[in-house]
């Protein structure tokens, strides 16, 4: 198997279907709520996607957060306690 990360620039229908199948997935982890924290907050996001071949193997939503109290970082779901990657094979955590 050969895990190749991207990062995804529109909804893939396929992330959907994968983050449906996880019982470790949340509301936040979808690229819909990505776009909800995008607009409201004006972060820069980040929605990687491992994949094996066109298989979806893990998904790891980043928003890039400036703070003058806490600095500059990235962090996986701003303004949530739920967040860090989800995926189906472990190998894909390691890339993502």
């Amino acid at each position: 198997m050969s895990i190749k990360v991207e990062i995804l620039k529109q909804a893939d229908p396929a992330c959907d279907e994968f983050l449906k199948s996880r019982s470790d997935a949340t509301i936040y982890h979808t690229y819909g709520w990505n776009e909800v924290v995008k607009r409201t907050y004006n972060y820069k996001l980040y929605y990687l996607v491992a994949r094996d071949g066109q298989a979806v193997r893990g998904l790891l939503p980043l928003a890039y957060v400036r703070s003058v109290l806490f600095g500059n970082r990235m962090v996986s779901q701003a303004h949530s306690n739920y967040g860090g990657p989800v995926t189906d094979f472990s190998q894909a955590i390691d890339c993502l």
